[in-house]
């Protein structure tokens, strides 16, 4: 029985935009890193909340920043 997980190679960008400045920074990074079609932007609340087809979704990706 093996342990490794597969992937599906996607890359996730997961980001805040909160009110404080290194938040929003953060969020002008992912913003342009999925401009540059580096990754695609991801809902880090979703992940919070453990909404099972987010949590499945971010599991399978290949990277995830």
């Amino acid at each position: 029985m093996s342990n490794s997980v597969q992937t599906n190679g996607e890359t996730l960008v997961f980001t805040c935009a909160g009110a404080a400045y290194s938040g929003q920074a953060s969020n002008q990074a992912g913003v342009q890193l999925h401009r540059e079609k580096f990754g695609n932007l991801f809902c880090i609340a979703a992940i919070a909340a453990d909404r099972p087809e987010k949590m499945e979704r971010a599991r399978n990706a290949g990277t995830r920043i």
